[in-house]
């Protein structure tokens, strides 16, 4: 944001959002600064009143008053910068912050995770297995998140356990992370 320029005047609120006092001017100190907060808990929102070639107009600073200026299209913000670096490349896959996680989709309600981790520790060193339960029933919700160190290994277990059968139940196995399409 822009600083305060010499002819700007801030306006102190109190906490219900009234400002202190009947106009502006009442508010400032005879210096022209507002007085200080009496609460030291939460800082006071404040008004910027600008007088530039005879025109009034009131700026409000804080969270939640932007600028059209400061959004995008549609009243979004900007769009945020891409970070670039070690990522799938191609194939559309976006490594974890410890490794590479595939996603299990069609699993059996019953399934151990035990069972999981020996089915895709065939394909290589399986770090980590997730398997969310449903609260209501203590059973698996359906799907889990398996962690492998090496890209290699995950996508073997990928080509070697899509459609295969786990208690019955065809699965499904894709990457969990895709990297975003280059130009968005």
């Amino acid at each position: 944001m822009s600083s305060l320029r010499h002819d700007d005047e801030e306006v102190d609120f109190d906490e219900e959002g009234e400002r202190g006092g009947g106009d502006i001017t009442s508010s400032l100190h005879p210096e022209g600064h507002p007085p200080p907060s009496s609460s030291s808990s939460s800082p006071p929102r404040a008004l910027k009143k600008r007088k530039s070639e005879g025109q009034t107009s009131l700026h409000v600073k804080g969270r939640g008053h932007r600028s059209q200026e400061d959004r995008g299209e549609g009243g979004r913000p900007h769009s945020f910068e891409v970070l670039g670096g070690e990522g799938g490349g191609e194939g559309g896959a976006a490594k974890s912050i410890e490794g590479w996680v595939i996603m299990v989709t069609g699993l059996h309600e019953e399934a151990q995770e035990d069972e999981v981790v020996d089915r895709f520790g065939e394909f290589g060193e399986v770090r980590n297995v997730q398997m969310n339960l449903d609260r209501r029933t203590g059973f698996v919700k359906g799907y889990a998140l398996v962690e492998f160190t090496l890209r290699k290994e995950a996508e073997a277990a990928i080509e070697g356990m899509e459609g295969e059968e786990m208690y019955g139940k065809e699965v499904r196995v894709d990457w969990a992370f895709m990297q975003e399409a280059p130009g968005r």
